[in-house]
């Protein structure tokens, strides 16, 4: 829980409900394969643009929190390369998270996609 609190509350728990959203579409969608249902492709596209959504919204995330360390760095002046580095580390948790849904919303729709099955 601290390292979403710490990544940033407006992106990481956005990112984390993309990536929520997915899990359980992904989920539906599968029982509706398993039952030989056909579903409509827009929701496998839901799943891929969910997934792009939170990297990109992660991307945001960091370079907001840079606009903010900027503009700290700017009124303090003289700043540590270690305390630099750690806020860099911070900055990079959005992206991260946003990264780590995009690769399971693509395994997930890899799997559902038509025309193969596992």
């Amino acid at each position: 829980m601290n390292f979403i609190i710490s990544g940033g509350v407006p992106f990481t728990i956005p990112i984390l409900l993309m990536g929520i959203t997915n899990i359980v579409l992904f989920v539906w969608l599968l029982n509706l394969k398993t039952r030989k249902t056909d579903f409509n492709k827009k929701h496998l596209d839901l799943i891929m643009f969910l997934g792009g959504f939170a990297l990109i919204y992660g991307i945001f995330g960091q370079v907001m929190a840079f606009y903010q360390a900027a503009g700290s760095i700017q009124q303090a002046g003289e700043i540590s390369p270690s305390l630099m580095w750690g806020g860099f580390k911070v900055s990079l948790i959005a992206p991260i998270m946003g990264l780590i849904v995009l690769f399971i919303s693509g395994i997930m729709w890899f799997i559902l996609r038509p025309g193969k099955s596992l």
